[in-house]
């Protein structure tokens, strides 16, 4: 079957995207804690990691393209569930940083919550299309 291919060629290069961003998430932590990194080269070092983590983004659209209908609809509930409860819950977090005094989070906390969202998402979509 191709998609089966398709999807396990997507999912190779997915795994070997993450793995890429994983070692210069750690390279590029380690330079910048040691202040190796030149001045003239912040902005471009600290955006390094994301050249595979972009790669591993397009792979992983890939995937879901290659998925048969039903999967690609679980999906994109998946994406719309995360997305709605995403945009509610930093907004709200925003208003209680600026408003409540709550303490600042990163950026960094927004992707983790959105890739459980999503899964919980796609979890419960498969549930109702009893996947």
């Amino acid at each position: 079957m191709i998609s089966k291919q398709l999807r396990r060629q997507a999912w190779a290069r997915f795994a070997l995207w993450m793995a890429l961003y994983v070692v210069l998430v750690l390279v590029v932590s380690t330079l910048f804690d040691a202040g190796q990194i030149p001045r003239g080269l912040l902005v471009p070092a600290a955006l390094l990691p994301m050249v595979p983590a972009v790669l591993a983004a397009f792979a992983s659209m890939d995937r879901i393209r290659a998925l048969d209908e039903m999967q690609r609809k679980i999906q994109a509930d998946g994406i719309l569930f995360s997305w709605v409860i995403t945009a509610v819950v930093t907004l709200s977090y925003g208003f209680l940083e600026v408003y409540a005094g709550a303490p600042r989070l990163s950026m960094f906390a927004v992707w983790p919550l959105m890739a459980v969202l999503w899964a919980a998402g796609s979890l419960v979509a498969a549930r109702r299309y009893r996947c």
